[in-house]
């Protein structure tokens, strides 16, 4: 304990001495604190409250205008530096009379270059808004992907135009002006006709486009039948590898 320490001790020692008492348990009594409260004051490990020991000053007598001196004492004392031991801070703590248990322990370790957790977060706040900004400026700064070209499906093969035989036989023709036809179509049967202009045979007759789906009966896949022979079926050929 340094010189002010002492000084407050034995301030304490003189205050207990005034009490005329001879044992500390009724000394402390006559000065208004416990027994280990005052225990603690003369050991120097605890400092009671302005008010406190003001009490105690009046206990013994002292007179208000002395009171001053002994307060300067207890000021010196209760902001004395922390005495250190094992490294870690003491610090004085307040006696049972000023609101804690008497249990109390005497001194409380002050941790050292410890950093809370909470002031972590708010110091990490301003580093993640810079690199925030960062990136954005970045991406901002560089040269826009080319957007994906969209490859649409093909639509669905359009839906064609069929007809009906309406003869008892029809032939037909690979080339409009052949000897010989293909093959015949009979009554009802659907033959799917072609979006191609009709064209005029040697006899006169109009003939129109017909699909052959065999490659065998047409390389093209087309052949020629009288559009006489025909007549226009309102339903619709939805099936094009179907055959006429």
């Amino acid at each position: 304990m340094s010189a002010q320490g002492s000084e407050f001790q034995k301030m304490i020692k003189e205050l207990a001495r005034r009490t005329g008492k001879p044992t500390q348990d009724a000394q402390a009594k006559k000065l208004g604190v416990s027994d280990t409260s005052l225990a603690a004051y003369l050991a120097g490990t605890q400092i009671p409250r302005e008010k406190t020991l003001a009490r105690m000053l009046d206990a013994v007598g002292i007179p208000p205008q002395e009171h001053t001196n002994y307060l300067m004492i207890r000021k010196t004392a209760d902001i004395l530096p922390y005495e250190h031991a094992n490294g870690q801070e003491l610090q004085l703590l307040p006696s049972a009379e000023e609101g804690l248990p008497a249990e109390s322990p005497v001194v409380r370790r002050l941790p050292r270059g410890r950093f809370p957790l909470w002031a972590w977060g708010v110091a990490l706040i301003p580093l993640g808004v810079f690199v925030w900004g960062g990136f954005t400026l970045l991406t901002s700064l560089l040269p826009a992907s080319p957007a994906t070209a969209v490859v649409a499906s093909p639509p669905p093969p359009a839906l064609r135009q069929c007809s009906l035989v309406n003869v008892l036989s029809s032939p037909v023709y690979v080339e409009i002006g052949d000897a010989e036809p293909v093959k015949s179509k009979v009554l009802g049967d659907r033959v799917r006709t072609l979006p191609v202009p009709r064209r005029t045979g040697p006899d006169g007759s109009s003939y129109q486009a017909v699909a052959l789906p065999n490659r065998r009966d047409s390389p093209n896949g087309v052949g020629w039948m009288r559009a006489a022979d025909l007549r226009p079926d309102p339903r619709q050929c939805a099936d094009p590898s179907r055959r006429p």
